[in-house]
């Protein structure tokens, strides 16, 4: 079985699909928590190595964002996320003024290893 082909995860009303929630808030003092939800492999074909797979992953690149070191050079945030992405990503939905931005709708694609491995922001062929 393959655990790293490609993952298209996304952050939605929390009904839509199945998923994961984040242990941290989206901002300082907020209640409520991000929920992560499978798009791709669909949550139907997922199995569970897949689950645990991506979930660790998105949950690893949320702990180092949290920690003191988030934007140490070998292992800060660059090692897990495709950097200009996401700065495509902020960029386009700060200056487009998108209210669903970071809460609705978001997209994040995890490619294969193969591929470079790193989690891009935006819906981006994953695989």
């Amino acid at each position: 079985m393959v655990i790293s082909c490609g993952y298209i995860i996304r952050i939605d009303k929390e009904d839509w699909k199945p998923g994961f929630t984040s242990p941290y808030p989206p901002f300082s003092g907020a209640r409520q928590r991000i929920k992560y939800q499978y798009y791709e492999p669909d949550p139907d074909d997922i199995v569970s190595q897949q689950e645990a797979y991506i979930k660790n992953y998105v949950l690893a690149f949320e702990a180092v964002m949290n920690a003191n070191e988030y934007n140490d050079p070998q292992n800060g945030y660059a090692k897990y996320i495709d950097v200009p992405s996401f700065v495509d990503y902020f960029l386009i939905n700060e200056i487009s003024k998108n209210v669903d931005s970071y809460r609705l709708s978001a997209f994040f694609t995890k490619r294969r290893d193969s591929r470079g491995g790193k989690l891009l922001a935006g819906p981006r062929s994953h695989r």
